[in-house]
């Protein structure tokens, strides 16, 4: 059973706050033993996996370094890699079978996240796009040169623009834009996201009352990774 699934299904207990005070702040243990200990161990993780699977560039790169003649540069976020402990567990908070939605990263930067779900979860489909054609070029690379099999949809596209295919989602978010292409990107998709019922993955989740705004049936906060699930 694939990795992703079989934490969905093993998980019982809620590591989440569900929907209560619209502001989320960092939990009380950051400056803990236990807040480093899990900063070390989700460190050592991302390395593990980024060096045997072979993903070959997965350097943070800042927003005046993007090569993209887009005005929406303005509204961007610099490219780090996401902690990969971290989206097995907001997987499973959903409870949901990952094999009903079709998955894709939005700002996928150099495509890790994407790689990495493409390994253990068994989603429909699996794709990422972003606005800085060198990182869709190097994700492809990354994905060409790595161990991991399977097909992944990689493509140039600016979120302020993006319209969703008739599908349900399971769209991820790493923090990639400011509120302004959130909103835009959530006024395009949300008649879509409704309709099917689709989930939003929201990482480090700045913005969240953009997403709030917009009616939903449950969200799902994880504050102790900064972290929010909004379901559709």
């Amino acid at each position: 059973m694939p990795r992703g699934l079989a934490v969905a299904r093993a998980t019982g207990h809620d590591w989440g706050v569900r929907c209560g005070a619209r502001e989320m702040t960092m939990p009380a243990q950051c400056n803990s033993l236990h807040f480093r200990l899990r900063r070390m161990i989700n460190k050592w993780r991302n390395l593990y996996f980024l060096h045997t699977r072979k993903i070959a560039d997965w350097r943070h790169v800042m927003v005046r370094e993007f090569d993209t003649p887009s005005p929406n540069k303005l509204f961007a976020r610099h490219f780090m890699p996401f902690w990969l402990n971290d989206i097995d567990e907001m997987i499973a908070q959903t409870g949901l079978d990952p094999r009903g939605f079709h998955f894709i990263d939005a700002g996928c930067g150099k495509g890790i996240v994407t790689l990495y779900v493409r390994e253990n979860m068994p989603f429909a489909s699996i794709s990422g796009f972003d606005f800085v054609p060198e990182f869709i070029d190097i994700a492809g690379m990354n994905h060409r040169q790595s161990t991991i099999t399977g097909p992944i949809d990689f493509f140039i596209g600016d979120a302020a623009e993006w319209r969703l295919d008739d599908k349900r989602w399971f769209v991820f978010l790493y923090n990639p834009f400011g509120k302004e292409i959130l909103d835009r990107f959530l006024q395009n998709n949300y008649r879509m996201l409704n309709k099917h019922q689709s989930v939003i993955a929201y990482g480090n989740c700045m913005e969240l009352d953009t997403v709030l705004a917009y009616p939903h049936r449950q969200c799902i906060r994880m504050p102790h990774i900064r972290s929010a699930m909004i379901l559709f």
